[in-house]
């Protein structure tokens, strides 16, 4: 049986880009005993409506504060090779190489709204655009490994799903 938590988070992996499940579970977490979760969500839902060179640096201060004191209770994997970022108040973005980014995909898209991927090392691009996580993707930010071929192989429709493509890494 699904509590009301469970049912509000899987509103959440299923509408990713959609802050209303996010406000909710807040709410819930709130009534639920876990209000520096739920006053992290809300304050980096806040930090959103910034330009990054705009953000009060009273919140980001909250912010840090509330990450440090609860950051091993809020990622819950040690896999050394897996570094995450938090947005909007959950795990939303994942730097690894893609190997281990497609052997983890399973787990990262079940478990966390996973929105970004920051790709480390050489090689796989073909591995990655060609799986099913790709297209649930909605920003991949390229390195100094990605070739200026890869980005012409991958002409749209596999680039279209994507909200941000950042190349500035990658040399040209």
């Amino acid at each position: 049986m699904v509590n009301d938590g469970e049912a509000i988070y899987h509103m959440i992996l299923d509408s990713p880009e959609d802050d209303v499940p996010r406000l909710v579970y807040a709410d819930w977490l709130e009534e639920n005993e876990q209000p520096d979760r739920a006053r992290f969500i809300r304050l980096q839902i806040e930090l959103e409506k910034y330009l990054p060179e705009e953000r009060p640096p009273a919140i980001i201060q909250e912010v840090d504060e509330l990450l440090s004191a609860h950051r091993s209770q809020w990622i819950p994997t040690h896999e050394p090779q897996l570094r995450f970022h938090f947005r909007r108040g959950f795990l939303e973005q994942v730097h690894t190489s893609i190997p281990v980014f497609l052997r983890e995909a399973s787990r990262l898209f079940t478990n966390w709204p996973i929105l970004t991927f920051v790709p480390s090392g050489n090689g796989y691009f073909d591995q990655l655009v060609g799986s099913p996580y790709w297209m649930r993707l909605r920003r991949f930010w390229g390195n100094a490994a990605l070739q200026e071929y890869d980005i012409l192989r991958w002409a749209d429709p596999k680039l279209s799903h994507l909200v941000e493509l950042s190349l500035h890494h990658c040399g040209f």
